[in-house]
């Protein structure tokens, strides 16, 4: 996914109320996610992500986010792209998000991050988390040799007041669109990689 020129989506969507009673534990969302997020990723491609190893941290309180931080140096974990020319513990370039304009009440999250040659700015994204455990939904529209796709970047981890433990990185394709060129990889392909050290500080 080199070389990519990302068209950010930024898009805050209101999370409908819940209640609470017994009655309604039919109509929960798949794992305590909002419906903002349960919309965007399909349950086929969350059960995908989790089967690889991707943690998803569910809950409608996470943690406060604000901040930068390093992801360094970042390992990749699993891979299910068909052919994919790098292997479990590659090292990539660092990963480094900052997240802010955090709001509780919609459950979303303005990120930036870099992980060189890619970078997004201003991306609307939606949380899901506890306690200190979270997980960050971004949706990416990205083109490519005049294709267009959509794919889901999402970030997990344990936040601390010094960095996030045990970050967790990883980019799937929702939609490649008709791939023309042949670019992009297949729907409910990605790659997930991981913090090697298991920190990731705070800068």
């Amino acid at each position: 996914m080199k070389q990519i020129v990302f068209s950010l989506l930024a898009s805050i969507l209101l999370v409908s109320a819940s209640s609470c009673g017994s009655d309604d534990d039919d109509n929960k969302p798949a794992d305590d996610l909002s419906e903002d997020i349960t919309n965007l990723v399909p349950a086929a491609l969350l059960t995908e992500m989790k089967s690889q190893g991707m943690p998803i941290h569910g809950g409608l309180t996470p943690p406060d986010l604000t901040g930068t931080f390093r992801a360094s140096p970042l390992e990749l974990k699993a891979s299910n792209i068909e052919g994919d020319p790098y292997q479990p513990g590659h090292i990539f370039n660092d990963y480094v998000v900052t997240f802010f304009d955090q709001d509780n009440e919609d459950l979303s999250v303005t990120v930036n991050y870099e992980n060189a040659p890619e970078s997004g700015e201003g991306i609307g994204s939606f949380i899901s988390g506890t306690g200190n455990k979270f997980s960050v939904f971004a949706e990416i529209n990205a083109s490519a040799n005049g294709d267009d796709a959509r794919m889901i970047q999402v970030t997990s981890g344990t936040m601390t007041n010094t960095g996030i433990k045990d970050l967790y990185y990883s980019l799937f394709m929702l939609d490649n669109g008709d791939n023309a060129s042949g670019y992009w990889i297949d729907d409910g392909s990605g790659r997930i990689s991981a913090d090697e050290d298991g920190f990731s500080e705070k800068e």
